[in-house]
C-alpha cells in the first residue's frame, strides 16, 4: 500500500493557495477515520443455491474483505463465504426481511429476522462497499 490520496481538510485551514474544486462529496463520519467501518456478524438466512431451494439460518461473520457463514455461532468450519470486493449491487425486494447481494460470480438470497435488521445489515454493507471501492 502507501502513496497518493490525502483528502481537503474540512476546514480548509486559512491563507492563500489555490482553491480545490467547489464540488464536495458528502462523506459519512467514518471516511476520515481512515480507519474501516465495524464488522459485520448476525443471524441470516440465506436461499440455498444446489438441489432443494430453501432457506436455512446462518450465522456470518465478517474477516476482512470476506463474509463467512456457518451453520451457528459456534462452529469452527465455515460453509461459505461472499467476498465484498466482488459485490457489485445490493437489492431489497419487497419480502419482509429480504435483500439480494449480486458479484461477480453470483447473487446471494438473504433474510433478516425482520426490516430494521435488514437495514442495519444493508448499512453496513453499504459502508464496507463505498470502503472497499474508494481503495480500488
Amino acid at each position: 500500500g502507501g502513496g497518493g490520496g490525502g483528502g481537503v481538510p474540512e476546514n480548509g485551514g486559512g491563507g492563500g493557495g489555490r482553491k480545490k474544486s467547489s464540488r464536495r462529496r458528502r462523506r459519512p463520519p467514518w471516511w476520515h477515520q481512515k480507519k474501516p467501518p465495524p464488522l459485520l456478524q448476525g443471524y441470516l438466512r440465506k436461499l440455498g443455491q444446489k438441489g432443494l431451494k430453501r432457506w436455512s439460518r446462518r450465522w456470518f461473520r465478517q474477516q476482512g474483505s470476506r463474509l463467512y457463514y456457518f451453520d451457528d455461532e459456534v462452529a469452527v468450519n465455515w460453509k461459505g463465504f461472499i467476498d465484498l470486493n466482488k459485490v457489485t449491487t445490493i437489492c431489497t425486494p419487497p419480502a419482509r426481511g429480504q435483500f439480494d447481494l449480486s458479484t461477480t460470480d453470483r447473487i446471494y438470497h438473504l433474510m433478516a429476522e425482520c426490516d430494521e435488521e435488514r437495514t442495519e445489515w444493508l448499512k453496513g454493507l453499504s459502508r464496507w462497499k463505498m470502503y472497499f471501492d474508494a481503495k480500488k
